[in-house]
């Protein structure tokens, strides 16, 4: 355990997660804290900057505590207004795991300030707004794909992170969207999903405060605070009648407050759709790079010999999802993974390109998981260089 994630409350989260069952914790968790320590250096993950690229279209939703959820923080997503398949059309799979563990660094970062401060267990209140999905056949490959193993990380590594996730905005279709997503979804997943209807302004305000609820769900000329006659007068007034509200912790009376000022508060930026013209060109990347399939239900590695000092550079592309892992060894026979040192994990469905520095002379091999899939073979594109590493 690292000195920042040991806390009482992150081994909790382990526990409860997996019902206290240390034969499926042990492992699972020592491979967590491998992915904190390594190169990717988790703890300092919430420290820098909010800068992807990535960022400025899929926007942050951490607004603040739920107050009415106790010990919930409140993260929106706008999972309908989010340009999934131009995300995946525009970056590889690692960059995309870059941007989205910082998201979800912030949110641990969030929950353990809160548990530091009031000593009791917190968790996220996961509100997902469903404004603008459409039901077509990129949905459909999103929630097969990429977007199942968002979860699946997310229940792997950030295990009883998340209080409830809230289904707000939701579309006609949403019976057909949840029996298709269903069951691909982690079984304690699946359980904290909440889905509401025609009059989730009404129920969204039971869970939280208004300051935790963003602004673009009012609808036009409810901003009280934009009406040309609202004066400081009336701030004052309005800021005491929250405030006694507040202290009632009446959910009611937050229901009165809400319906008097009829405000959502919370400034959260809009998610940017991305530019077709930026999508990554497959067919450069394709070209002199070897091909193989893993089967259904199946894992491959792929091993390459390279010497301390060396730069390993490796291509990956596939025609669906997959998992992938880089491992070392110094033994070229071995396949037991847990015998193996992890070196970069990551799910993907577009082309991975990058770059290791060989810290130790060996194998350094290229795992993939088809294990998710039913019936699909999985057809892998890839190339794997060790160069030496350029003279300063």
């Amino acid at each position: 355990m690292t000195p920042y994630y040991d806390t009482d409350f992150n081994l909790l989260r382990w526990l409860q997660g997996h019902d206290y069952k240390l034969d499926i914790i042990v492992p699972k968790l020592r491979n967590h804290l491998l992915f904190r320590r390594s190169a990717w250096d988790l703890d300092n993950y919430a420290k820098k900057k909010r800068d992807h690229p990535i960022h400025a279209h899929w926007k942050s939703g951490l607004t603040g505590r739920a107050v009415l959820t106790p010990n919930a923080v409140v993260n929106i997503e706008q999972t309908g207004s989010n340009d999934y398949t131009g995300l995946l059309r525009s970056y590889t799979g690692l960059e995309i795991l870059k941007a989205r563990l910082y998201d979800l660094e912030l949110m641990l970062k969030a929950v353990m300030d809160l548990e530091a401060e009031t000593g009791e267990q917190a968790s996220i209140l996961y509100v997902m707004d469903l404004e603008n999905l459409k039901f077509d056949k990129n949905l459909l490959g999103l929630i097969t794909g990429p977007l199942s193993s968002v979860a699946t990380i997310m229940s792997e590594h950030y295990v009883e992170l998340i209080h409830t996730f809230v289904l707000v905005h939701v579309p006609t279709f949403i019976s057909t969207l949840w029996a298709l997503a269903r069951p691909l979804l982690p079984e304690k997943t699946r359980n904290k999903v909440k889905i509401f209807g025609s009059n989730w302004r009404e129920e969204v305000v039971k869970i939280a405060v208004p300051e935790t609820l963003p602004t673009f769900w009012n609808e036009p000329g409810e901003d009280v605070s934009k009406k040309a006659n609202y004066t400081l007068s009336d701030h004052i007034q309005l800021s005491l009648l929250f405030f006694l509200v507040s202290r009632s912790k009446n959910w009611c009376n937050y229901l009165f407050f809400f319906c008097f000022l009829k405000l959502f508060k919370a400034p959260v930026e809009r998610a940017v759709p991305y530019d077709p013209a930026n999508y990554i060109d497959k067919t450069a990347i394709l070209e002199n790079m070897e091909v193989t399939a893993v089967p259904p239900g199946k894992t491959l590695l792929i091993p390459g010999y390279g010497t301390k000092g060396q730069v390993m550079h490796w291509k990956v592309d596939a025609d669906g999802n997959f998992g992938l892992c880089l491992y070392f060894t110094e033994d070229e026979n071995e396949t037991d993974l847990d015998k193996m040192r992890p070196k970069i994990p990551g799910p993907t469905v577009v082309p991975i390109e990058d770059t290791v520095i060989c810290d130790s002379t060996g194998f350094y091999k290229l795992w993939f998981s088809n294990a998710h899939a039913w019936f699909h073979t999985l057809k892998l594109h890839y190339s794997q260089v060790f160069q030496d590493a350029p003279a300063n």
